[in-house]
């Protein structure tokens, strides 16, 4: 929640988009609504597909270093330092 509460402008403007689209929906055809609803699902499978990508290599780096503190006996914890300093600044939720 820390993260968010300083963006409570955009979870409002979410909270009235899916009021719109719940009220346009139930005033639409039914296969209209169907076929909408799968084009959205498509638009958020590209946008999921795109961020898997991105974040690959820092996963494939965080991975590793997991699999090493394993193999070394340690309970394996996420540290900051493990990144590369450029990627650390981006790093909020574990501080």
């Amino acid at each position: 929640l820390r993260i968010t509460q300083c963006r409570i402008g955009w979870i409002y403007a979410f909270r009235l988009a899916v009021i719109a689209m719940v009220f346009i929906g139930s005033q639409l055809s039914l296969s209209l609504v169907w076929n909408l609803a799968d084009l959205f699902m498509g638009l958020m499978v590209l946008i999921n597909l795109i961020a898997i990508i991105r974040l690959y290599p820092k996963v494939a780096m965080l991975l590793t270093d997991y699999r090493a503190q394993l193999k070394a006996g340690q309970t394996p914890r996420f540290q900051k330092a493990t990144l590369p300093p450029k990627e650390q600044s981006g790093v909020v939720a574990w501080d």
